[in-house]
């Protein structure tokens, strides 16, 4: 069985939902707890839509920074084929919201059991 580095993140949210036309506007709170095993994967093909950090405290960080502010979603919707169609909603954040990152010894099966339907979301 491989160890590898993985990282643990953990997000507290409660956003406003703004209403859509069948739905009345909405305020939840949520937790998601993520696992990266293979840190090196989380990163995406447009540089400026990507992750940069190479620790797990900074992914959160950067993670964090797209949960409370609409840079990201600006800079995504910009590369769009028409950004004016792009629901509003789909860029909605929570100024409040928190993200803690950890880095932990993760083995192989432990990766799999991540990804193999054995983890919750709360």
């Amino acid at each position: 069985m491989r160890a590898n580095a993985g990282w643990n993140l953990h997000n507290d949210s409660t956003a406003t939902v703004p209403a859509l036309q069948h739905f009345k506007e909405n305020t939840m709170p949520a937790q998601y707890h993520i696992s990266l095993p293979d840190p090196s994967k989380a990163r995406g093909n447009d540089p400026d839509l990507s992750f940069h950090s190479q620790g797990a405290a900074g992914f959160a960080e950067e993670l964090q920074d797209a949960l409370r502010n609409g840079s990201l979603f600006e800079r995504w919707k910009a590369k769009q084929p028409d950004p004016d169609a792009v629901e509003v909603q789909w860029g909605v954040t929570d100024p409040d919201a928190t993200v803690t990152g950890e880095q932990t010894m993760v083995s192989s099966a432990a990766a799999c059991s991540a990804f193999c339907g054995n983890s919750s979301l709360t």
